[in-house]
C-alpha cells in the first residue's frame, strides 16, 4: 500500500465518524505506529471531520489517506456544500489546528474564497 492514495467519501453527518475512524485504522494497521499513536490518528480524523461538517453541516466529505516515504498524510475535504452553510469561524479554526496538531506532526488549514474548506494533516511513521 506504500505510496498509493486512498480515498473515502461519506456524507456531511456526524453519524459517519464510525465509518471515517474505522477506515483510518484499516489505512494505519501495517503502519508502524503504536496503538496509542494510530488512536491519536483516528481522533485527528475524526476531529477533522468534526469541524468541517459543523462549519458546513450539508454535502460530503472526501478523506484521502497516502502513506509514502515515511509518513502519513491525510486530507479531509468539503465538497458539495449548499449556499446557505455559514463556514468555519476563524476561532474554531484556529482551535481545530491546535488540537490537530497535539495529535499529528502537522496540520494545515486549507481555505478557498477566505473559507476553511479542507484540512491536511502528516504523521511521520516509524523506519
Amino acid at each position: 500500500m506504500k505510496g498509493e492514495t486512498i480515498d473515502l467519501w461519506v456524507p456531511g453527518r456526524p453519524e459517519m465518524m464510525l465509518v471515517v475512524r474505522l477506515s483510518t485504522a484499516g489505512v494505519l494497521a501495517r503502519s508502524g505506529l503504536t496503538i496509542e499513536a494510530m488512536e491519536d490518528v483516528k481522533m485527528a480524523a475524526e476531529e477533522a471531520c468534526g469541524c468541517l461538517i459543523r462549519g458546513w453541516g450539508c454535502g460530503r466529505l472526501h478523506i484521502g489517506y497516502q502513506l509514502s516515504q515515511g509518513q502519513l498524510t491525510m486530507w479531509v475535504e468539503a465538497r458539495d456544500w449548499g449556499a446557505d452553510c455559514a463556514g468555519v469561524s476563524d476561532q474554531e479554526a484556529c482551535m481545530t489546528r491546535c488540537v490537530l496538531l497535539s495529535m499529528m506532526d502537522q496540520a494545515e488549514l486549507c481555505y478557498e474564497d477566505g473559507r476553511l474548506t479542507a484540512i491536511r494533516m502528516g504523521k511521520l511513521l516509524p523506519r
